[in-house]
């Protein structure tokens, strides 16, 4: 269990910081976008993005940013909650 005791640690330092502070900046964002869902997530901000730039839609356009930010990372929020993923779930090869 986690002491609250007060820490003779200097303000800021990674020993003063609660346990809560800490395990937050431990979180990582594991990939959740597979392949094609990258490569098709790319081309519909690269299109959006490319038709608001040429004129042809307004300025909504620029909402392919995050298509386009999603597939670059690898990584969408909104698959994240209910866990789910379209990366490939690659088996172990088989040990001869």
């Amino acid at each position: 269990m986690q002491s609250w005791k007060k820490s003779n640690a200097k303000p800021g330092s990674r020993k003063s910081l609660s346990m809560r502070q800490r395990s937050f900046g431990k979180v990582s964002m594991k990939h959740n976008v597979g392949t094609i869902d990258r490569v098709l997530r790319i081309a519909l901000g690269l299109a959006l993005i490319g038709a608001s730039l040429l004129g042809y839609i307004g300025p909504w356009g620029w909402i392919g940013l995050l298509p386009l930010a999603t597939g670059v990372f690898r990584f969408c929020p909104a698959y994240w909650p209910f866990g789910l993923s379209t990366c490939t779930v690659r088996s172990a090869s088989p040990r001869a």
